[in-house]
């Protein structure tokens, strides 16, 4: 890790799943990742978040539409950043409590690390900030929630999710980290 964090990740519940192989990020990287400050810390352990609980909620593109729009408002209010305008708020409970809709569209608070389920298509899927196929191309340097290691193993894969196996990803909505 650049900044000389060697300690492993704790997942802090039995995960849900079983089966899991360990791979060298698990040892070397904690849940904060590499993050400096604690603005940073807070948002990368909410990413690595694995013990969400109670019964999931099932939400549909128009619930993840409507959740967006919460936090644009919040945004254009100037009660909270996201994506590359810092800070990233190291108090998350503005993230809690959103109003959207659930997959039948009946009203429903949701927020940050609540167990949801959505059924969709994936129409992508890898590994991000790495280097292609370990090529060592300029610009890719890994992410700081995973301690900004470039390799594949240290990498998580973003997904692309479509209501359609044939719907388009979307090209120009902002990048968020």
């Amino acid at each position: 890790c650049k900044l000389n964090i060697d300690q492993p990740f704790n997942p802090g519940c039995n995960v849900p799943f079983s089966g899991g192989q360990s791979h060298d990020i698990d040892l070397h990287c904690p849940n904060e990742g590499c993050a400096k400050n604690d603005n940073d810390k807070a948002q990368n352990k909410v990413k690595n978040n694995l013990c969400a609980s109670g019964t999931p909620i099932q939400i549909s593109e128009a619930s993840i539409d409507k959740l967006q729009a919460a936090i644009d408002q919040l945004v254009q209010q100037g009660n909270f950043s996201y994506g590359d305008k810092a800070p990233q708020p190291a108090d998350r409970a503005k993230l809690q409590g959103l109003s959207t809709i659930d997959v039948n569209g009946n009203p429903v608070t949701l927020g940050e690390g609540n167990l949801v389920t959505l059924e969709a298509f994936v129409l992508d899927a890898k590994h991000d900030d790495t280097y292609v196929l370990g090529s060592g191309a300029e610009g890719y340097k890994g992410e700081g929630v995973n301690c900004n290691n470039s390799l594949f193993d240290w990498n998580d894969i973003h997904i692309a999710l479509g209501q359609t196996a044939s719907a388009e990803e979307c090209t120009n909505a902002p990048r968020r980290t």
